[in-house]
């Protein structure tokens, strides 16, 4: 018998072993379950910076991120419309795009090139009327193709502008003014050659895609782009769903702006969209275009040529290593992997859009405030691409100094920047190009927060102010008080 209780004794030893083992399992499961319950949430990446940026350095009002992974899209979204409202940003809220609008002047030029309906080779005096000259340098007309690529030899902005208001420059700017300025305004290198970024320039390609076609620059939006891709909120003219879904702009302080007004350069600095329009935008650009039932094959297959050569680099950008294709700006990475990106603001609003086409990421950044975003963009499209710092902490300086320094500055001949104080606040403004403001470190120090630069004012022994120092990435420039 003894072999049979040993038998019987190693059976019950082992449930035991099994029962104790088993316990002991659960209890170790429980309190790694207790553990993970009290431990606080794990905050995704982009929440975490879209928070610092609304509630922690208070650089604007409201903030939405796209985030394209193929045909997977993700919106995040921080803040409210404006300042006055508990209405939170969305992927349905509409912002001012500002520069991002020649994307879609672009794309309108790919897709009518297609239909043949204009060729990148025309020169822009055939859709004008013969009354307009257009300015030429050494016989070489500007054609649609510089017009895209900011290679026509145009500035930022004509030099005829009629608004008093800094923050709105084009408002009530006519398409008369816009054929005064181009029948007097002379061209200084060849057409062609040398990349300087054109608001005025895009906004004149889409004047003469409009004037080809015989509609309007939204007409023709809705034809080509809105409802192929199914857009319900992209137009430079906000519809009754869109001025219900509007953001309100701030400047760098969070004060609110008025809208942009602009009626005649549309083209490069007049469209208004949201997250969930540019996502499908963008994802056409990388070639990720939704089943469109109402098409015929032929005609997605066009689409999808239209966008390639849209995003083909063509000239050089001015800085090593970037190109320009039509409207964007492209770099060559690793295993000839194009970024292609472009950035801007109004005065209320900044915006971001970069993806990169072998990968399949794509990125849009929207913001209600004049603040720079590009690094959230940069930084998410490639995770080693820093952040930018924290903004420094702005001292009290008396806004009656302010009036001692204003004037025209000059860095080299041609090369100069207007000094202007406007409500007790001190801004820089090159020619033709928006103003910015200089916020106080001290009485005679400033920084320029958009370019991360610092500047001083220098004073003789009478106390007249004699000339400006420019610091930015450990160099110094001088400019001396001309006016």
């Amino acid at each position: 018998m003894l072999p049979v209780y040993r038998y019987l004794i190693g059976i019950f030893l082992g449930l035991g072993i099994l029962v104790t083992g088993t316990l002991s399992l659960s209890a170790q499961t429980q309190q790694e379950k207790d553990k993970d319950e009290s431990a606080e949430p794990v905050e995704d990446p982009i929440v975490t910076i879209l928070r610092q940026r609304v509630d922690a350095y208070r650089q604007t009002v409201g903030i939405v991120v796209g985030e394209i992974r193929g045909t997977r899209r993700t919106v995040y979204a921080r803040g409210t419309l404006n300042r006055a409202t508990i209405r939170k940003t969305s992927g349905m809220t509409v912002f001012e795009i500002g520069p991002l609008s020649s994307l879609y002047t672009s794309a309108l030029l790919g897709l009518m090139v297609k239909d043949g309906e204009v060729s990148l080779s025309d020169p822009v005096s055939k859709f004008l009327p013969d009354s307009v000259k257009i300015p030429e340098y050494n016989g070489q007309p500007i054609r649609l193709e510089h017009l895209a690529t900011h290679t026509s030899g145009l500035p930022s902005l004509p030099n005829n502008v009629i608004s008093a208001d800094l923050n709105n420059p084009l408002d009530g700017y006519s398409v008369d003014l816009l054929y005064q300025f181009l029948s007097t305004y002379p061209l200084t290198y060849d057409v062609g050659t040398t990349y300087e970024y054109s608001e005025v320039g895009m906004g004149l390609l889409g004047h003469v895609l409009a004037w080809q076609a015989g509609k309007s620059y939204d007409a023709l939006i809705q034809e080509y782009i809105s409802t192929p891709l199914k857009l319900a909120n992209t137009g430079s003219t906000p519809t009754i769903s869109m001025k219900t879904l509007m953001a309100t702009g701030h400047d760098r302080t969070r004060r609110p702006i008025t809208a942009w007004s602009d009626t005649t350069l549309v083209g490069g600095n007049g469209v208004r969209s949201n997250i969930l329009d540019m996502m499908a935008f963008i994802s056409a650009n990388m070639g990720i275009i939704y089943v469109m039932p109402e098409y015929t094959e032929e005609d997605s297959i066009k689409f999808q040529a239209a966008f390639e050569e849209v995003i083909r680099p063509r000239y050089a950008a001015g800085r090593p290593g970037v190109e320009t294709a039509l409207g964007w700006r492209a770099r060559k990475g690793a295993r000839d992997r194009y970024t292609h990106w472009l950035s801007g603001r109004t005065r209320g609003f900044y915006s971001f859009v970069g993806f990169n086409k072998l990968s399949r990421r794509g990125v849009i950044v929207l913001s209600n405030s004049s603040v720079p975003i590009d690094d959230i963009g940069f930084h998410i499209l490639t995770p080693g691409y820093p952040l930018a710092s924290p903004p420094k902490l702005t001292s009290t300086a008396d806004p009656q100094t302010f009036q001692a320094y204003t004037g025209t500055y000059e860095f080299s001949p041609g090369l100069t920047v207007d000094i202007m104080t406007t409500d007790g606040k001190l801004y820089g403004q090159p020619p033709g190009q928006m103003r910015s403001e200089l916020f106080p470190e001290s009485n005679r120090d400033f920084f320029l927060q958009q370019e991360n630069a610092q500047i001083t004012f220098v004073k003789d022994a009478a106390g007249n102010i004699t000339h400006l120092l420019f610091l930015k990435n450990g160099q110094t420039r001088e400019a001396r008080k001309i006016r």
